[in-house]
């Protein structure tokens, strides 16, 4: 059997649930995204991919710092996360990139 090589290591949910008045789009996926690396143990230096459906993956790497190889832009509904997984993990096996931000 082959050996796995990619594995989630960080999850998180925004600072506030629920409806946070003064909060756009891309800062309610910017905080989950940090609260997401710092579960992780890691920072935006350490990203060289994301992936993200309902605002632009590149709107959120620069409004985080992050210049990335590899982005994932794929939307289509509810099960768009779970397709940027299986995405990530292709593109990290392919050599693309190697640390995958999924907001």
């Amino acid at each position: 059997m082959r050996k796995p090589r990619a594995a989630i290591v960080g999850a998180a949910e925004t600072t506030q649930l629920g409806v946070v008045p003064g909060m756009s789009q891309l800062q309610l996926h910017c905080d989950a995204a940090l609260n997401a690396l710092a579960d992780a143990g890691l920072t935006p230096k350490d990203i060289d991919g994301i992936a993200c459906a309902e605002e632009m993956p590149w709107l959120i790497a620069h409004q985080l710092g992050i210049t990335p190889t590899w982005v994932d832009g794929t939307d289509v509904g509810g099960c768009s996360y779970i397709m940027h997984l299986s995405h990530a993990a292709a593109a990290i096996e392919a050599g693309l990139c190697t640390t995958v931000l999924i907001t």
